[in-house]
């Protein structure tokens, strides 16, 4: 019975594209109140489930087939009461929904990367409207619910308002402001933005209507509105929120409402035939149209993981702000050792329009290139020096006969002197410049991997003195446009920084400026090793606040996505990616928890470079939750925020360990929450101890008591008790591990 309900409550919720299943069954529970439409969607959407398991459909995918024929019992249940020839018709109704589903969602998300929402159902009931009326069933005309009489009538001075409500319950055919209360209550707990974007929609689709319609029948409109809301709603889960995103969404209800004024003119009944298909019509051409742009530029389309526009914007925001940007190549230092950017993009010499986008490295000490008096190539510091790949990809071509130049002189000919050109698998080509002569050991058509040394840095074609260059286009054409691009993995230490700062600023991804200098990260096996978080592994710390302790248990897990997850035992849970060079952590779900919060804002973004460094992180701003006055829900925007995390971790003095600390801060209205977090790291046990304090008092400190390996097929558990002694200080404490006993 709870499995059935399960179900019945995520088909009721998909109506609105939620996946919360105790929504759905509130809504269930509601629309029994008017027993002909909600007895109807029962049946519509038993009819369905027994259908698709005698079609041996996977249960995975019987969710949109569940919810189109709950649609079909839903409409018929608002027109037509409950008999023998109504339910005859429902059942026949569920199985050519089904049977339309099959293709549909086949067709739509194999062409265009689309689902078919409510399209079986549109089509069924196009079919089996003329069915209903040639068998004269009888109009259903009680619609109020059952105790209509016990609730007061709403002022008129409310009607907007309860137009509204009343437009919200039309998307179960029951229009009513008491049923659109209860969906706008369960819209506001699921997705503050999506409520707001609700109401926008149906503001801007009624007046667009009204407007095409010359202002008549405005109280026909809670029968069709729902139509502008679910535009709205769609087209702002399947897109990235931002600007480009909520215009486009009203955009669509302002279609939307076009549609309609269009359809009522050529005579369609309003009721069943074509009650959705504005929605489906301007949703899907809107989504396909948008897939065939010649730039992925805003609105940025989410048709692979569509989510609450609260969860796709923080993925995004936070993959943004680390450096993950759609169409721009991420490529690593060419090089080893410290180099400055000697022209950066848009630089004043050579990097104009159309080939802007480009950098040119060479090496100085003391703010000179070469040695002595810079008369021979040998005095310049990069001259000779290794180049190495700074992306996998293929030799597409190459040059290396030409003479290195005199200091002084070009060879303004050959622009690019001696290069080599490197084709990747998305399709850039990666271009590296200026070469020795006959210093290239690669051969046309080889493959190299990322870091592998190619030549060494000359003076050949247009270059006064010996540097390298690198850019990236979009085509293989000598002197094609050059496309942006980012190092990453790397450490920069620029003019412009602070120089009270002690250790280099690591990036992920960044453009580097002309006079900054840079290297590349070197990963610290031991530092990856300790930090290291396999599957299976469980991680016990005793955590003490004040005079509380509590036990915190961390799983390494894989979900069915394939991510692999760090758990808590609350149920809180984030993913997170592991590399030999760092450990990135997002993606927080499930309930509030402070300690796993602090632990994840600990080490939630740590590189693995071996020497003292800095660097910058924003993490969502709710895992400051737990640790300060919570703002009315109204009060705080309606999309997560970010906080500004900054870092710094050196080794320990005469010990085998790191220190690791971090400060997070986030402002909202002219208050400021500062958080402290404060890690040890050693090695084979990895996060050992944790203190964390709030506005510069001590909130709490965890310290790791246990690590276990869970047992699988062929490898054997252990548990491993760890002995730690009580917080002082990150540089005094002392560890004692004790032998692994076998699970």
């Amino acid at each position: 019975m709870m499995t059935y309900l399960r179900t019945a409550g995520q088909a009721y919720a998909a109506i609105y594209f939620s996946q919360n299943s105790r929504m759905g069954a509130l809504l269930l529970l509601a629309s029994l109140l008017w027993p002909n439409t909600g007895l109807s969607g029962l049946i519509g959407l038993g009819s369905a489930l027994l259908i698709s398991r005698a079609l041996h459909i996977a249960p995975a995918q019987q969710g949109s087939h569940l919810y189109n024929g709950l649609l079909v019992g839903l409409s018929l249940g608002a027109v037509y009461p409950v008999s023998p020839g109504t339910i005859l018709l429902m059942v026949a109704g569920c199985l050519v929904a089904v049977l339309i589903g099959l293709l549909s969602n086949d067709l739509l998300w194999q062409r265009e990367k689309l689902i078919a929402f409510s399209l079986p159902f549109a089509l069924t009931t196009l079919l089996i409207s003329p069915a209903a009326q040639h068998q004269m069933l009888l109009p259903n005309t009680s619609t109020d619910p059952i105790f209509a009489r016990l609730i007061p009538a709403l002022p008129s001075w409310l009607q907007p308002l309860s137009d509204y409500l009343s437009s919200l319950g039309g998307a179960y055919f029951i229009e009513s402001p008491w049923m659109g209360l209860l969906i706008t209550l369960s819209l506001l707990r699921a997705s503050r933005y999506l409520s707001l974007m609700a109401l926008a929609g149906y503001l801007t689709g009624r007046l667009t209507y009204l407007e095409l319609a010359g202002g008549s029948h405005p109280e026909l409109i809670p029968a069709f509105a729902f139509n502008f809301i679910l535009t709205t709603m769609a087209l702002s889960m399947w897109t990235i929120p931002g600007r480009a995103s909520a215009l486009l969404a009203l955009s669509g209800a302002a279609l939307s409402a076009l549609m309609v004024n269009t359809l009522q003119s050529l005579g369609s009944d309003s009721s069943i035939p074509w009650t959705s298909l504005p929605f489906l019509v301007t949703t899907l051409t809107i989504l396909a149209a948008l897939q065939r742009r010649s730039k992925n530029c805003g609105p940025e389309l989410n048709l692979h993981q569509p989510d609450l526009p609260e969860r796709s914007y923080e993925r995004a925001r936070l993959a943004r702000s680390r450096g993950a940007l759609a169409g721009i190549p991420q490529l690593l230092p060419p090089f080893q050792g410290n180099w400055q950017v000697y022209q950066g993009c848009h630089g004043p010499h050579t990097h104009q329009p159309p080939w802007q986008y480009a950098l040119d490295f060479y090496q100085t000490e003391d703010d000179c290139s070469f040695r002595t008096d810079g008369r021979v190539l040998e005095d310049y510091r990069c001259f000779n020096e290794a180049v190495h790949a700074p992306v996998s990809g293929q030799i597409i071509s190459w040059v290396n006969h030409l003479p290195d130049n005199a200091p002084g002189q070009v060879d303004s000919v050959h622009l690019w002197g001696n290069h080599l050109m490197i084709r990747t698998l998305d399709g850039y080509y990666v271009v590296l410049a200026h070469l020795k002569q006959f210093s290239i050991e690669v051969q046309s058509g080889a493959w190299v991997e990322a870091t592998q040394f190619l030549a060494r840095c000359g003076n050949s074609g247009r270059s006064p003195q010996p540097h390298l260059h690198l850019h990236v286009q979009r085509s293989a054409e000598a002197g094609a446009a050059t496309w942006p691009f980012r190092l990453c993995h790397g450490l920069c230490t620029s003019p412009t920084m602070d120089q009270t700062e002690t250790g280099y600023a690591y990036q992920l991804s960044w453009l580097p400026k002309e006079g900054d200098s840079l290297q590349p990260s070197r990963s610290s096996p031991a530092l990856a090793e300790a930090m290291s978080l396999p599957l299976g592994r469980v991680f016990e710390y005793r955590c003490q606040r004040a005079l509380k302790s509590r036990l915190l248990r961390l799983s390494i897990v894989i979900d069915l996505q394939g991510e692999r997850r760090i758990q808590s035992d609350s149920g809180a849970s984030c993913a997170f990616v592991q590399t030999p060079q760092l450990l990135a952590c997002y993606d927080r779900k499930g309930p509030q928890d402070p300690w796993f919060d602090a632990w994840i804002l600990a080490i939630g973004l740590s590189p693995m470079d071996v020497q003292p460094i800095r660097w910058h992180d924003h993490p969502s701003a709710d895992l400051l939750r737990g640790f300060r006055h919570r703002v009315g829900t109204l009060l705080r925007h309606p999309l997560p925020q970010g906080l500004h995390s900054c870092y710094h971790r050196q080794p320990e003095h005469n010990r085998e360990g790191w220190h690791q600390t971090g400060i997070h801060q986030f402002s909202f209205l002219g208050v400021t929450t500062t958080l402290h977090t404060e890690a040890r790291i050693v090695p084979a046990t990895g996060l050992s101890q944790l203190q964390i304090l709030l506005a510069d008092s001590l909130w709490g400190e965890a310290e790791l008591i246990a690590i276990t390996q869970l047992p699988d097929a062929g490898i054997p558990g252990w548990r491993r008790p760890i002995s730690v002694c009580s917080w002082s200080a990150p540089n005094t404490a002392t560890f004692q591990q004790v032998q692994e006993t076998p699970l």
